[in-house]
């Protein structure tokens, strides 16, 4: 399990600004399976008509930054400094997910100065609006004050996400592959299809995309967890790549060498959930505030598999705790340098996958990646 640990956050007052343009698309067929690459369709209104793209990505601020490029009409963004970047860095609580990660400010009109021959802001406003929709949706909802990083276009993550905002969960907010960003007064939602030519776009089932197939190592170091799984419980999972699950065999012989399951998600934890059938628990919300401690744990902090938790366990010579807890790693062994940096949530093989520079010991930074289709879960004591 990993603990993300953070001081409340504060609204910053320096500004960053982005470019944009929003890409004429072309027609596509609305479906209510999304089967293509493309995962979100992004609208813009500052033209006065909407026009669209669609743009594969893994969240719906991707895609509004993904729409950034050259045009004779283009869409401006200016970010609260720092929610440009997933993460935060703090000197007392290091590094974890940012809980404001995409939230906008203010959206503009750029035109492409001849002269100049440079992009030059020729409308802004924080008076504006950004909605999102899904194909099967009767209306679009207003998404504006969100944190859109957080936001993702995937069938999986709508049924086991909740998205978090001002420490309140926003039913049914988590999930749209449809973004339309709305800066005129004199244009209408119901002309967003007709205008941009752009259908709209169903959620993305994984299973659909080849990229989204992992492999786990369930693992027990401790040679108790067989003893420690309530008396009668029986679990499945799928035992090879693209089967139904079957009932596991949890001994403790089998979980000392190791159980091999397979899963199909959006995300690793989404995909461990499905190779398990569910077995596995962890934190649906996108972050919570804990006042108990001041700190947030975050999306997919894992609590539970198999029915245990973290156990903690008297020394025998009564000064302080041993642990046995679950911890994850990527690729097929477990190992101090393989250790995840962050939730399995936040892992990836779908384009827009996430990265992190932490410094090095020596001099620079190191990269963490946050991407690969194996990983252990091993049940540990420390």
């Amino acid at each position: 399990m990993k603990y993300m640990k953070s001081t409340a956050f504060a609204a910053a007052v320096l500004m960053l600004a982005v470019g944009c343009a929003a890409f004429i698309g072309f027609p596509s067929d609305a479906d209510p399976v999304q089967v293509n690459d493309e995962t979100v369709n992004v609208y813009f209104d500052g033209s006065g008509t909407w026009v669209g793209g669609e743009y594969e990505v893994f969240n719906v601020f991707e895609a509004i930054q993904a729409a950034c490029g050259s045009s004779n009409l283009s869409l401006y963004i200016s970010i609260a400094n720092g929610n440009d970047d997933w993460t935060q860095t703090t000197t007392a609580n290091g590094t974890y997910p940012n809980p404001d990660y995409g939230t906008i400010a203010t959206v503009g009109l750029v035109e492409y100065d001849d002269i100049e021959e440079e992009d030059v802001i020729v409308e802004e406003t924080s008076l504006f609006s950004i909605y999102g929709r899904n194909a099967n949706d009767s209306t679009w909802t207003d998404i504006t004050p969100y944190a859109l990083g957080w936001i993702r276009p995937f069938t999986d993550y709508k049924l086991l996400s909740e998205l978090v905002y001002d420490d309140t969960i926003i039913p049914w907010a988590s999930a749209f592959a449809n973004i339309a960003i709305k800066m005129k007064t004199t244009t209408s939602l119901d002309n967003v299809v007709s205008q941009s030519s752009l259908s709209l776009k169903a959620l993305t089932d994984p299973d659909t995309r080849t990229d989204c197939s992992y492999t786990f190592i369930i693992k027990d170091t401790t040679g108790t967890l067989a003893s420690k799984i309530p008396t009668g419980a029986t679990f499945y999972a799928r035992q090879s790549p693209g089967a139904t699950a079957t009932q596991l065999t949890l001994t403790q012989a089998a979980l000392s060498a190791g159980i091999i399951v397979y899963g199909t998600g959006s995300d690793a934890y989404l995909a461990l959930h499905d190779a398990t059938n569910g077995a596995v628990v962890a934190q649906e919300e996108t972050y919570i505030y804990n006042s108990v401690g001041d700190y947030y744990t975050n999306y997919s902090w894992m609590t539970h598999m198999f029915g245990v938790g973290t156990v903690a366990t008297e020394k025998p010579d009564g000064q302080g705790y041993i642990y046995d807890y679950w911890a994850t790693y990527k690729g097929n062994t477990a190992s101090y340098s393989n250790y995840t940096a962050f939730n399995l949530g936040y892992h990836t093989n779908i384009p827009g996958s996430y990265e992190h520079y932490f410094p090095n010991w020596g001099s620079g930074y190191e990269p963490y990646y946050c991407n690969g289709d194996t990983f252990v879960i091993q049940y540990e004591e420390s």
